[in-house]
């Protein structure tokens, strides 16, 4: 007789349910109906009717069309009606919303910010016609000051839409070619649909409203921190750390932070407003026990919305307020079920934001580490079991050790736990993959639980002035001094370790995996999803060791100088041959890091101008480059190596070596230049020849007793990509 399957019920809550419907939806209609997006959905939706009670598969499915709904309404209200979709120049009032703008002297604003616009006059156009939607905003000098928040501006500029960084000719087709970090999906995920680069700017109204008087107090609590504080780095990391002001962090700072995985600290999130919300509900407990805890939630709102108000931040302020709701009201809900509801409400506020790196870490990690702080508990209590049995003193000595071990395995495995929530979408998303940020991260959590009563000590002092003020600011220097200090060490002693860039499919088994063994009960259950976890890993680091040998070229886009590079991925080596152009910059760095090349051992240039190397700041957002071979330079060469300095200020400039340095050997004229490849540490070695014809650039591949390959890119406004691998 055939068994009747019977179908199992999960002990998950309706809420949990509901709240994970909102997020599958919003990955569906978000990603306009992508192929991930749609069977992401329809997945989630299937385990829901199979897994889960009928109510709760109900509440899951109503929540995929709530968020459907907010999807498409949220979509629409992004575009800017009456404007061409082309990106248009004009004079444009705007209105500054961005809140990580100060006005402390010597913190520059972020890269990008914020602002509403109010009105456009396009070119050719006589008056000003009303628009409304949220744009971002570039100015033309990064150290120039920004306006303050709620203040009026003009600004002169172009209106510009996100565009694809590439296309790549596949079989005679040109196939679109996306980097990692989608520009378009950035600007979604801050509610803006375009950037505004200003040319010229002009102050037309003094600031006014809530966000300028909340943000003028916040200055004068920064200033008054950092009275006294003479070191300029120690100011816009205190600036970046504590109120997430996150423009001032200079170049050789933000890469060290990066290299040890430790700059998460400059982004005001849960770990920030945690330490704020314990210190304050300690401040408030002469108040009833009602009445605490809604002062703190608004506390903390005002805090969050000071800093920016970014994912991460909201996330747990949603968790704090609901908090304090619960226990005002004498109720609870599990953790988890909490950071899915403010999950939610985010989602709802903005869909495009389950596309947000930021976002992501914000809830995957700190998923992740509820999971395991529950399963620390467990083990807490099997483990302190033994202390019921002893009798006298030998119980108190036994217990304090005890307590001690405890309290060490929980920091080692938060962090350890922390590095692979974040690991997968590091490595897909920036190609990082940094297992020294868990030394990093358990090395600093002393020194950061320290920093926010620091920050209230020398605010209670500054009111002092004199030398008690002083003795503050040389504290707070010193506290950052060693926090840099563990960051560089670190950074120095834990390499990147090479590993190509996963699939999206690859980085949902993976958490898949991760979430079956931290929250899961089943031991055989758990274990496999450890296993297919750590399989999957070690996979992606394997891949990157038989990785065959290539050669990039590309052409076009916002450069007349082609750019040639060459990746030997199982020896983690690359070299580049000019940097023209944000665009190649950016898609160099993604094309090697999906090849698991962690870093540029060297970039040659073959022209002493400027356009030879504009795209070097954005390959070092995410790739460092050891060094950099100048060609000759001419009398003009000053403002060229002015350039150099200002773009990597870190990185060693050797003289024109026509040797090679080591890997490469250029030879020149004005229009063709020949590259000639050879590692000592390997067999490989190629020529390319690069000529200049009617039609393009000419590239021609020549290898011992193989045939020249020979590949043109025509001239063109879009960066066209070849790959030729071996």
């Amino acid at each position: 007789m055939m068994r009747q399957w019977k179908k199992p019920e999960l002990p998950v809550r309706a809420e949990l349910a509901f709240a994970a419907g909102i997020i599958a939806g919003a990955c569906c209609f978000a990603s306009g109906f992508s192929a991930a997006g749609t069977v992401t959905a329809a997945v989630f939706l299937a385990a829901a009717g199979l897994l889960l009670p009928p109510r709760i598969a109900l509440a899951a499915a109503a929540g995929a069309v709530l968020a459907g709904a907010a999807a498409v309404h949220d979509h629409r209200s992004l575009k800017l009606d009456g404007l061409p979709e082309r990106n248009v120049y004009g004079t444009f009032r705007v209105k500054v919303t961005d809140r990580r703008i100060t006005a402390v002297p010597g913190i520059p604003p972020p890269r990008l910010f914020s602002v509403e616009l109010l009105s456009r006059r396009l070119t050719g156009e006589p008056e000003f016609r009303p628009l409304s939607g949220t744009v971002l905003l570039r100015l033309p000098d990064p150290e120039q000051a920004a306006p303050p928040v709620g203040s009026v501006a003009e600004v002169e500029g172009t209106l510009e839409l996100p565009s694809h960084q590439a296309v790549r000719r596949v079989d005679g087709k040109l196939q679109i070619e996306t980097g990692g970090m989608d520009f378009a999906s950035y600007l979604a995920g801050r509610g803006a649909s375009r950037s505004l680069r200003a040319e010229q700017m002009q102050m037309k109204e003094p600031p006014s409203g809530f966000d300028a008087g909340l943000c003028r107090i916040r200055d004068a609590v920064l200033e008054r921190v950092l009275s006294q504080v003479s070191s300029d780095s120690v100011r816009r990391l205190a600036a970046a750390l504590f109120f997430g002001v996150s423009g001032g962090l200079d170049s050789g700072s933000r890469r060290a932070f990066i290299d040890s995985g430790t700059v998460h600290l400059f982004s005001v999130s849960g770990m920030h407003v945690a330490i704020l919300a314990g210190l304050l509900l300690w401040g408030l407990r002469l108040f009833p026990f009602r009445v605490r805890y809604p002062l703190l939630a608004g506390l903390v709102l005002l805090y969050v919305i000071s800093t920016g108000a970014n994912a991460p931040a909201m996330r747990a302020f949603y968790m704090i307020a609901l908090m304090c709701l619960l226990r005002t009201l004498l109720l609870y809900t599990p953790t988890f079920n909490t950071l899915c509801l403010a999950a939610a409400l985010l989602v709802l506020a903005n869909p495009p934001l389950v596309f947000d790196v930021g976002f992501q870490y914000s809830f995957v990690i700190t998923g992740v580490l509820i999971l395991a702080s529950q399963r620390f508990h467990d083990y807490k209590e099997l483990t302190g079991e033994q202390l019921n049995y002893m009798l006298g003193a030998g119980r108190g000595g036994a217990a304090a050790r005890l307590y001690r071990l405890n309290h060490l395995l929980f920091a080692v495995a938060g962090c350890t736990v922390a590095f692979l929530g974040g690991a997968a979408i590091s490595l897909r998303m920036q190609g990082l993959l940094l297992p020294g940020s868990i030394a990093a991260n358990l090395l600093l959590l002393p020194v950061v639980a320290l920093l926010f009563p620091i920050l209230f000590l020398k605010l209670a002092l500054s009111f002092c002035g004199g030398a008690l003020n002083a003795a503050g600011a040389w504290l707070l220097t010193a506290v950052f001094d060693l926090l840099g200090a563990i960051t560089s060490a670190t950074a120095e002693l834990f390499d990147r370790i090479p590993a190509v860039r996963p699939s999206l499919f690859e980085v949902w088994l993976f958490y898949l995996g991760l979430f079956l063994l931290l929250g899961v009960k089943s031991r055989r259950i758990a274990f496999g999803g450890g296993a297919a976890m750590l399989l999957l890993a070690v996979s992606w680091i394997f891949r990157a060791n038989c990785e065959p040998p290539a050669v990039i070229a590309m052409a076009g886009g916002r450069s007349d100088i082609p750019l040639v590079a060459v990746a030997e991925p199982a020896r983690n080596l690359a070299v580049a041959v000019n940097l023209p152009g944000g665009d190649s910059g950016a898609m160099l760095a993604e094309l090697l890091r999906r090849r698991g090349v962690t870093e540029l051992e060297a970039a040659y240039l073959t022209r002493p101008r400027r356009d030879a190397v504009a795209g070097l700041p954005a390959l070092l957002r995410t790739l460092p480059v050891r060094r950099i071979v100048l060609p000759e330079l001419d009398r003009h060469g000053w403002r060229f190596t002015d350039s150099l300095e200002r773009y990597a200020p870190e990185t060693p400039l050797l003289p024109s070596d026509r040797s090679g340095g080591g890997f490469c050997r250029i030879l020149d004229q004005k229009t063709h230049f020949e590259v000639e490849y050879f590692n000592p540490g390997s067999t490989f070695k190629v020529k390319i020849s690069v000529d200049q014809c009617d039609s393009g650039w000419r590239f021609t591949l020549r290898r011992p007793e193989a045939p020249d390959t020979v590949r043109v890119i025509a001239y063109g406004s879009v960066l066209e990509i070849w790959e030729h691998e071996f």
